[in-house]
């Protein structure tokens, strides 16, 4: 706020995801000034080292990484996967950045 900005704070943004498209959805519609949006949420959440400086500095371990993995739907044993629906969304983005980069390179 003191240099102006729109701010907006998320408090719970472990769970309140109606509250983060809110937010998006009201940034959009400021066009006279930046805007920025704090999303306080927990590190490491759903893992035994959540909210702790372990979640940061150590890894979790292939046998949390998994259980965190289960508990969202994400298939445990998958060391990276991006389901092509995302890929899909995605792709465009892709071809534009390459584009651009080639246009900048030139």
């Amino acid at each position: 706020d003191a240099y102006g900005w729109h701010t907006q704070i998320i408090e719970d943004g472990d769970h309140d995801l109606a509250g983060i498209e809110r937010a998006i959805r009201n940034a959009q519609e400021v066009k006279d000034r930046p805007s920025f949006i704090k999303v306080r949420t927990t590190i490491g959440i759903d893992s035994s080292k959540a909210g702790t400086e372990k979640a940061h500095g150590s890894p979790l371990g292939d046998a949390e990484i998994e259980k965190v993995k289960a508990k969202y739907g994400f298939d445990p044993k998958a060391l990276f996967n991006v389901d092509q629906d995302v890929a899909d969304i995605y792709s465009p983005a892709k071809q534009k950045g390459k584009a651009l980069e080639s246009e900048w390179q030139s």
